[in-house]
């Protein structure tokens, strides 16, 4: 894919573009190539950052190779610094890039994505009823969705609140597939902790609705090379949200300045269970985090911003 994106930019050149986006997947690949296809042709381009590689990459594999990463970190960096622009997603992002990348301030720009969950007309498929009897049994629901792996720390996540699940003073919903899902649905799955596999991408509003609690557990550390989606697919829906993230982080300020929700610092002294807990007690203005999170999170804001910078360019 990156060499054929090289070819099409090599043989279109300025007859067709004047300024090239390129994003980060493939990571590395893509970026690499469209730079050079762009210096050979004159081109101005745009680097979109979804996620920061391959430092991304160290925070969820501490094993990997140094010396790769150190290769790709330059090669990247030359991707950044030959750029017009680099958009991140946050300004934490931003303050990684300055302060470890050595990348100037003013060529970085924050603008992160938009609800790409927009509600339809059409008829959604109806809930499975193995959910659905699930939702009615249980009290204070906690919901993850997405990708059940290994990079976010669901197995420290579901052990440390396993008291409460104990105690039967909340559940555990666990939305998605992954390579972990089987071994962690073994060793947690009970009568409060539903694992339901891939489910259509219709029905997660009405399922968030009858939830209590979103939980976006992520790596120690990653909110600097990336910005967690579910937090987005959450708080659009109204639904109060559990982030992990640095106490200092612009997650953190979002979520508790906004009353969002609850942060949890890995290196706080109270527990997840207990930070849990309390946020299952706060009762929480969900027509407020429906409203001002689609604010946050509008499609109008974000397409505004990219074309203010592309104007500019």
């Amino acid at each position: 894919f990156s060499l054929l994106v090289f070819g099409h930019i090599i043989k279109k050149g300025k007859k067709e573009y004047d300024l090239v986006q390129v994003a980060t997947t493939p990571p590395l690949l893509i970026s690499g190539f469209a730079r050079l296809a762009c210096k050979i042709r004159g081109l101005k381009y745009i680097y979109h950052c979804q996620d920061i590689y391959p430092e991304i990459l160290e925070y969820n594999d501490k094993s990997v190779n140094k010396l790769f990463l150190k290769i790709a970190t330059c090669l990247d960096s030359k991707v950044m610094k030959d750029a017009e622009k680099v958009i991140v997603l946050s300004e934490d992002m931003k303050k990684f890039l300055i302060d470890k990348r050595g990348i100037k301030d003013s060529k970085i720009k924050v603008v992160n994505n938009f609800n790409f969950n927009q509600s339809s007309d059409e008829a959604s498929p109806k809930v499975p009823s193995k959910i659905k009897s699930f939702l009615e049994l249980h009290k204070n629901i906690i919901v993850f969705t997405g990708n059940i792996g290994r990079y976010q720390n669901l197995e420290f996540t579901l052990t440390e609140v396993q008291n409460l699940l104990n105690k039967n003073s909340c559940s555990l919903l666990m939305v998605g597939e992954g390579s972990e899902k089987n071994r962690l649905e073994r060793k947690f799955g009970s009568e409060n902790v539903l694992f339901t596999g891939y489910i259509d991408q219709s029905i997660i509003p009405e399922i968030y609705s009858n939830c209590d609690l979103g939980i976006a557990p992520v790596i120690e550390g990653i909110e600097k090379v990336a910005f967690p989606s579910k937090i987005i697919s959450y708080l659009v829906a109204g639904l109060p949200i559990c982030a992990f993230s640095s106490a200092k982080s612009e997650i953190s300020k979002l979520v508790e300045e906004n009353n969002f929700g609850v942060n949890y610092d890995y290196n706080q002294e109270e527990n997840l269970a207990s930070t849990i807990e309390k946020a299952l007690k706060i009762n929480f203005d969900r027509s407020y985090i429906k409203k001002n999170a689609r604010k946050f999170f509008s499609e109008q804001n974000t397409l505004l911003k990219w074309e203010g910078m592309i104007e500019r360019l």
